[in-house]
């Protein structure tokens, strides 16, 4: 094998830094949606869909897929 060529499924360590920022940054959301109390979230929830943005926040975290 030669190991200067790499595997084609492994990605490289731009792709790796990427989706360790983008799994930092859901965690980061997810950590400050959890800590809203109910009335903060009804409130960021009415002000989302007032604006269109769609479902739940919680829905829409919990539908991320890391990479």
């Amino acid at each position: 094998m030669r190991h200067w060529i790499r595997d084609e499924d492994e990605p490289d360590e731009d792709e790796r830094q990427l989706r360790d920022e983008e799994e930092a940054e859901h965690r980061r959301m997810a950590a400050w949606v959890d800590s809203l109390t109910d009335d903060e979230f009804q409130e960021l929830q009415q002000a989302r869909d007032t604006a269109g943005a769609g479902r739940d926040l919680r829905a829409g975290l919990a539908a991320y897929i890391p990479r």
